[in-house]
């Protein structure tokens, strides 16, 4: 069981790394028939690390436009998964995974959740890392086997993301960012990888049952489907490990 100091240390962690995700979800939350934002629409002010716009926690420019996220929210999302997974794995290296996992798909999740798209520049930093990280930890840990069901994992659930693109509406977006959940699941252990698949099938159903019976939206109404597939993947690690 993490101590207090390490959830608070953790929820703050999360905070930060959210608000620090600000400037690439301004950049990315575009439509995809646009090219990606590199300053306010509504100012002109640069989207950039020293840029007020792209990093007020307010989600709003001085000028009132919203560049990017919705107050907060980047901030609070990524602070609950930080804090949840320190709380179940502690700190160790089985932590680590997760947080990136947490860390990349917030800034997936939210951009996808505006526009639904899920960038190529985004879901490529997040496959480069986890295969960096997966395989600096099976060199300290001494032993393949993790590093290999993640590959196994990887090729199998990208396949079927794969195949779910080829025969039904979901973007190739999904497909891409399919392998990466894959394999950081199946690190975890096969357990875990079934359950984390199987989440977000249930979740995207919950939430499409909710908008057709409650909300009265059509079955046509765009749907998207990678903050489903992120939490569904953090929700089996947080349950599972």
């Amino acid at each position: 069981m993490a101590s207090s100091t390490a959830l608070v240390t953790a929820a703050v962690a999360g905070a930060a790394a959210g608000w620090g995700l600000r400037p690439a979800i301004a950049r990315f939350a575009v439509p995809a028939d646009q090219p990606w934002a590199s300053a306010c629409r509504g100012c002109g002010t640069p989207l950039s690390w020293r840029s007020g716009p792209a990093l007020s926690p307010r989600g709003r420019c001085s000028c009132g436009a919203r560049p990017g996220a919705p107050a907060l929210v980047p901030e609070v999302l990524a602070a609950l998964a930080f804090t949840a997974l320190v709380a179940v794995l502690g700190i160790g290296p089985a932590l680590w995974p997760a947080l990136w996992l947490a860390t990349c798909g917030t800034a997936l999740a939210v951009v996808d959740a505006l526009v639904h798209r899920l960038p190529d520049p985004l879901t490529a930093t997040t496959a480069v890392g986890t295969a960096v990280l997966l395989a600096m930890l099976s060199l300290t840990s001494h032993t393949a086997a993790p590093l290999l069901r993640a590959a196994v994992g990887a090729v199998v659930l990208g396949a079927l993301y794969l195949a779910m693109a080829i025969a039904t509406p979901l973007g190739l977006g999904d497909a891409k960012l399919a392998p990466i959940i894959g394999a950081i699941l199946a690190w975890y252990g096969w357990k875990v990888f079934v359950h984390g698949s199987a989440a977000a099938i249930f979740l995207v159903g919950l939430y499409a049952a909710v908008l057709l019976l409650v909300l009265r939206r059509g079955r046509r109404d765009d749907l998207s489907f990678g903050p489903f597939m992120i939490g569904g993947a953090l929700l089996a690690i947080a349950l599972d490990m």
